[in-house]
């Protein structure tokens, strides 16, 4: 923001007063808001998938930026590499099939393949950064519906927000991805947030 133009930022916050005065543009999630975008499992993470899928109606192009990460570049070339593909993601992590030893994999691959045709080769991604378009409503609606199913079949798996999002998008074809513009530091928070930290009781 400091450094001129920049894309349009709408941030999702219980807290909107701590950003009172910022440049952007701030959408309060209430305590009820909050509550319904946990779903009936309790799964935080089906937040992600529900604010995303609100977001899209007020852009033809939206790209989530999930809260543990930091920009390396300008997030205008997240836009440019949209652009060039039907959707964009942080990375992608395996085919499903890689994953047959896991849990998710046993829990709900005979399923998935008897109700939707899901198939092993199925792109496994990494949604801290995650770009569609308006037209593509439905593809976020319809993983958001799926959340709620797969984590009663699959209880205790933190991904399976990420996971429904690529089910419900693997006819799009192969993602775009963020490397080299955003760091996504998952699993190394303790770490980040240190260094983080410290960034802003210098500057």
């Amino acid at each position: 923001i400091r450094h001129g133009c920049h894309p349009r930022i709408l941030l999702y916050t219980d807290r909107p007063a701590d950003y009172e005065g910022w440049p952007i543009c701030v959408k309060e999630t209430d305590l009820s808001t909050l509550k319904d975008w946990t779903g009936v499992n309790g799964y935080i993470h089906k937040r992600k998938a529900c604010a995303f899928a609100d977001a899209l109606q007020y852009a033809d192009t939206s790209i989530f930026i999930d809260t543990d990460t930091f920009f390396t570049a300008s997030p205008g070339r997240l836009i440019h590499r949209l652009s060039k593909a039907q959707w964009l993601v942080d990375k992608t992590e395996a085919r499903f099939g890689d994953w047959s030893h896991l849990p998710l994999y046993k829990k709900t691959a005979s399923y998935l393949k008897e109700s939707q045709g899901v198939k092993d080769d199925l792109l496994m991604i990494n949604s801290g950064v995650l770009g569609l378009r308006r037209q593509q409503q439905e593809i976020v609606n319809s993983s958001v519906e799926m959340i709620d199913d797969l984590c009663l079949r699959a209880p205790g798996i933190h991904i399976i927000e990420q996971f429904a999002v690529a089910v419900a998008a693997r006819r799009l074809g192969k993602p775009a991805e963020a490397k080299g513009i955003v760091c996504h530091y998952y699993s190394e928070k303790e770490y980040w947030r240190a260094v983080i930290g410290t960034f802003f009781s210098i500057h």
